[in-house]
């Protein structure tokens, strides 16, 4: 019987050897992450973060995070880093981390994987999401490559991108990043310049001044 794997495009493929997944488990230390997996993490906030920890603590870690290995060596995680928060916070000695690496998995793939952990996604705020599809739209070039290459519809790269034009532009105005919802935003931004003023029925509670 043939082993099957998940190969670097997050499919189910035919064990191949050398470029196989495979399942590890290193020191804590000894792992990166990808920068737009950081980003991502950095937005959760903590009392999830601290429910990660108490499962963590209860029954271990439910499942490898998914991981590629650079060509440097590095093992670096790609999507789920905010497991590591929860795995620092324990406080072990020795703290290690299962991952299931990918050797070969191209920034192209590790955006799809990302995406689909983020997307819908009840964990990252609406803006943690649309400075994802910012990433990604700067690595694939154009909205609709982005779209296609991580699995979602164009209108939600728009959407997204909306909250991060928003974030930008209401700078020091808003209190917490993270609530500004592009729904809630959207009558701001087409509304008349002198009715655009703190109204809390059409914009979110994040926003406390115009």
């Amino acid at each position: 019987m043939r082993r099957e794997e998940l190969n670097a495009e997050g499919n189910i493929g035919h064990n191949s050897g050398i470029n196989a997944m495979r399942v590890e488990t290193l020191p804590l230390d000894k792992i990166t992450v990808w920068q737009p997996a950081q980003e991502l993490a950095d937005d959760v906030q903590q009392i999830d973060i601290d429910n990660e920890r108490e499962i963590i603590k209860e029954s271990g870690q439910k499942v490898p995070l998914p991981a590629r290995q650079r060509e440097d060596g590095c093992v670096e995680v790609v999507a789920q880093a905010h497991v590591l928060h929860a795995l620092r916070d324990i406080g072990s000695s020795d703290p290690t981390v299962s991952v299931r690496i990918f050797p070969s998995m191209s920034d192209a793939a590790a955006f799809k994987l990302l995406s689909q952990n983020a997307e819908p996604g009840v964990v990252a705020s609406p803006l943690a999401r649309g400075q994802l599809l910012a990433s990604a739209v700067k690595h694939f070039k154009t909205e609709a490559a982005a779209a296609k290459g991580c699995g979602v519809a164009k209108s939600t790269i728009s959407k997204r991108l909306d909250v991060t034009r928003a974030a930008k532009l209401l700078g020091g105005k808003v209190t917490v990043a993270r609530d500004i919802d592009q729904c809630a935003l959207r009558p701001a931004f087409f509304l008349p310049r002198s009715t655009q003023i703190i109204n809390q029925n059409v914009m979110s509670p994040a926003i406390r001044y115009w």
